[in-house]
């Protein structure tokens, strides 16, 4: 008989099934396996499910269906894995892969030249945009060496756009200006997410010093996109053309392209969260989990993002780069 260690879950909420044992008593063995069995189980209830109790069925080896009732009616999900002798990130890597998600993020690079927001005009010069397009080529080599291919780049697409940006709205919060997306938004590029499957989109414009912005560099993460091509989006206003190479395990980053890898790593931060793993260190967090701000932070994304903090604290786990595809 195969029991569960919960009634009842919350959306979103891991639990644990075990092989229970009976006593000639009558009384259940809570969590003692049955002798000459290995089999353990972890499953996940999927996070857009609402509170209610459960009972299981049995549906082959792998997999239970989910029986929930939810107001008096009877509901059913298939979005329910059960692995046998697997830890509660396999199932969750197990369910990700199920419901057509992987690591491998697509990006596009969006280059806004111009800025004329009232008295305020900005452009980015040739050397801030050929600084951009290598961002936009080193991106791949930079994330899959951070994070030991935890995260892997697909596709990386460029596109310029010379028409000038004329608004400025509100950033993540009323407390400084930055970009709004969208239909009505500071700028709109959901025809360009129409017929491409991407997962982040790295927006550049010179909106740096427009008063009311608050000094900051990049901000993330915004969302855009329609329902069936929603994609994170990552702002940067301003470029460094300092060159400072910095060598990590026999590959050298570029100091200076760090602003572009702590945006995207708030996109990965919201990521995880939606995928159910909140438990890690907050990007920020450096000096607090003992670590200085030296070599572009470096050192701390690349331990963060593996899940290997020296104070044995909590990073990224593999579920936490799983992202949704068209």
């Amino acid at each position: 008989m195969i029991y569960s260690n919960k009634t009842s879950v919350r959306a979103g909420e891991h639990f644990a099934l075990s092989w229970y044992e009976y006593r000639a008593d009558g009384d259940m063995t809570l969590w003692k396996r049955m002798e000459n069995t290995d089999y353990e189980f972890v499953a996940y209830v999927p996070k857009h499910s609402d509170g209610y109790d459960i009972t299981l069925d049995q549906n082959g080896t792998w997999y239970f269906s989910l029986m929930a009732s939810i107001d008096g009616q009877a509901h059913q999900s298939d979005e329910f894995c059960v692995l046998v002798g697997a830890s509660q990130e396999e199932a969750d890597l197990r369910l990700a892969q199920e419901k057509g998600m992987n690591n491998t993020w697509n990006m596009l690079f969006l280059i806004y030249e111009n800025v004329n927001i009232g008295n305020f005009r900005k452009s980015f010069s040739a050397n801030d945009i050929a600084r951009i397009e290598m961002y936009a080529r080193d991106i791949k080599y930079t994330m899959e060496g951070i994070t030991a291919g935890r995260m892997q780049i697909g596709t990386v697409e460029t596109i310029r756009i010379s028409t000038p940006i004329t608004s400025a709205s509100s950033g993540l919060g009323s407390d400084c200006r930055a970009l709004t997306y969208g239909p009505g938004g500071d700028v709109n590029f959901d025809d360009l997410l129409e017929n491409r499957d991407v997962n982040a989109v790295a927006v550049f414009a010179p909106i740096g010093g427009l008063p009311g912005t608050g000094g900051w560099l990049g901000l993330a993460p915004f969302k855009a996109g329609k329902e069936d091509t929603e994609c994170y989006v990552l702002l940067i206003n301003d470029v460094d053309l300092n060159v400072t190479y910095y060598n990590m395990e026999g590959i050298s980053y570029m100091e200076e392209s760090t602003a572009l890898v702590h945006e995207l790593l708030h996109c990965v931060e919201q990521n995880s969260r939606e995928n159910g793993w909140e438990q890690f260190e907050a990007l920020h967090d450096v000096e607090e989990n003992g670590y200085r701000f030296e070599h572009g932070n470096l050192l701390w994304y690349k331990d963060l993002t593996r899940n290997q903090l020296k104070n044995g604290h909590k990073g990224f786990k593999r579920i936490s780069f799983y992202v949704k595809h068209r």
